[in-house]
């Protein structure tokens, strides 16, 4: 072909069209750019493709890995609320005021936590499967103290979201309303749910301390205890129940709101599918 073309120009310059050889020069510029737009076009046409193919991936492992942080959620959000509502009975029994926030229903949490805890995990976390009673009653009581012992975490799994950040995709996502909704979930549980320094860990570990060294309590996953009347007339003891009720609706309403915002990328997810 570019033999062909050079015999032309040739033959052109030889018989001195210099019109038509300036037309044809340009023709076959125009050619040549032609052909360059036409393969950065299909370049570009297989990038995207390429891309797409690639986001849809990650997508599927971060549905994946979401449903699973949605059912941790779920069991931390279950147990804190449980804790929650325990704190506020042990202080309302003990002659004390309850801490003045909004109570978390029994029924948001009752069900899910022998919903989404195990059978194993059901009975070293959630003993108690009857209504909270409203009067002093020692074994709810005991319990209460027990369930305090463990605030549950979280496991983040973040590489999907990370990956997906370091490659460039995630920019590339062509939903903006999934991408946003992803960026808000990321953004959100990194900030409030991360265990590392977490007041209400250090609090749970300081309250294990406590009682062990003034009660002699064994924190052996069955929380051995005598008496509790006299844990409830202690006033270290209730100043120290006071300070976890805040901690607890803090983990147990966040992780709810985890549980919206992770739902939130699925439901986008599925109508980009629709």
């Amino acid at each position: 072909m570019l033999r062909f073309f050079r015999i032309i120009r040739r033959s052109l310059l030889e018989l001195s069209q210099v019109r038509t050889y300036f037309f044809y020069a340009i023709g076959e510029i125009a050619l040549v750019v032609i052909g360059i737009l036409i393969a950065l076009q299909v370049n570009n046409w297989n990038e995207e493709r390429n891309d797409s193919r690639q986001i849809n991936l990650y997508l599927e492992n971060l549905a994946k890995t979401l449903h699973e942080e949605i059912d941790n959620y779920k069991r931390m959000a279950s147990l804190n609320a449980y804790r929650y509502n325990g704190l506020q009975y042990l202080l309302e029994i003990s002659g004390n005021e309850k801490i003045n926030h909004d109570p978390i229903p029994i029924d948001t949490f009752s069900s899910m936590v022998l919903k989404h805890l195990g059978e194993e995990e059901r009975y070293n976390t959630v003993h108690w499967k009857n209504d909270f009673p409203d009067t002093y009653n020692t074994e709810f009581i005991i319990e209460c103290f027990r369930v305090t012992m463990t605030i549950g975490f979280a496991t983040l799994n973040p590489s999907v979201y990370e990956e997906m950040k370091s490659t460039g995709l995630m920019s590339k996502i062509g939903n903006n309303d999934l991408k946003k909704a992803i960026n808000e979930y990321y953004t959100f549980v990194y900030a409030l749910l991360d265990r590392n320094g977490d007041w209400n860990e250090r609090l749970t570990f300081t309250w294990q301390e406590f009682l062990m060294d003034r009660y002699n309590v064994v924190l052996d996953g069955r929380f051995v205890i005598g008496d509790p009347i006299p844990l409830l007339d202690d006033p270290d003891v209730i100043s120290r129940i006071q300070i976890m009720v805040g901690p607890a609706m803090f983990r147990a309403t966040n992780s709810y709101r985890a549980i919206e915002l992770a739902e939130k990328i699925l439901a986008e997810m599925e109508n980009g599918r629709d």
